[in-house]
């Protein structure tokens, strides 16, 4: 109980939509197993496959898409200027919600925000024809994460065939943040929750960007010079 509470603060309001920006966009559930729906948005891109170049002239008109995963006190309704700058360049955007959080069923847990990520990526490959998917190359999907998000984000490049990852805010793992915040804690004791993303960014081959601000008060910039 302790440990969660010090990991997750899963909003449950939705601050705005995407229609609010005057995106299009598409409500989407996904079965997670154990921890019930999962709620998203798939954001197309701007003007995605319109005005681009025929084939054979070597431009590939299939924009990427971008899976991201939010931090550990955001919904998917956070970070809205990002999304619609995203969507302005033309790239499409999944974006979902933890379990527990937003409008998705059950609660959070370090497996549990795996699974998000592996339903995600799911959803992407399955072909557009059944209903059910995407129909994304693994080529096209960039992972982007923030925060906690960037744990997720991480461990998913880490297990699937993505064309690069992205954080932002990034921490080496739970015990390291807790040193920084509670020193006095002995973190191994109370903290079981790794997201251990130190240990998975070496076998991570694609590109990586890591960002991180200077003056964070919170998660020091020196675990994302870490990962890097």
């Amino acid at each position: 109980w302790f440990e969660d509470k010090l990991i997750y603060h899963p909003p449950a309001r939705l601050l705005e939509t995407p229609a609010d920006r005057g995106m299009l966009f598409e409500d989407v559930y996904l079965s997670s197993g154990e921890s019930g729906l999962l709620h998203g948005w798939w954001i197309p891109g701007k003007n995605s496959g319109a005005g681009l170049q025929p084939a054979g002239t070597g431009y590939n008109p299939v924009p990427p898409t971008i899976v991201e995963f939010h931090g550990n006190a955001e919904n998917i309704s956070y970070g809205m200027d990002q999304h619609a700058a995203f969507h302005a360049e033309g790239w499409n955007q999944l974006l979902m919600d933890y379990p527990g959080y937003g409008r998705s069923e059950g609660k959070p847990s370090e497996d549990g925000l795996y699974r998000c990520a592996d339903t995600a990526y799911a959803y992407l490959l399955a072909p557009i024809e059944s209903g059910l998917g995407r129909g994304v190359k693994p080529e096209k999907i960039v992972v982007y994460g923030r925060s906690l998000g960037a744990a997720v984000a991480v461990y998913l490049a880490q297990k699937k065939p993505v064309a690069g990852v992205v954080t932002e805010g990034a921490f080496a793992d739970t015990h390291a943040v807790a040193r920084d915040l509670l020193p006095w804690l002995p973190a191994p004791l109370f903290l079981a929750k790794r997201f251990d993303s130190l240990s998975r960014v070496k076998e991570i081959t694609v590109p990586k960007l890591f960002m991180h601000a200077e003056r964070d008060e919170v998660i020091p910039a020196r675990h994302a010079a870490l990962l890097f």
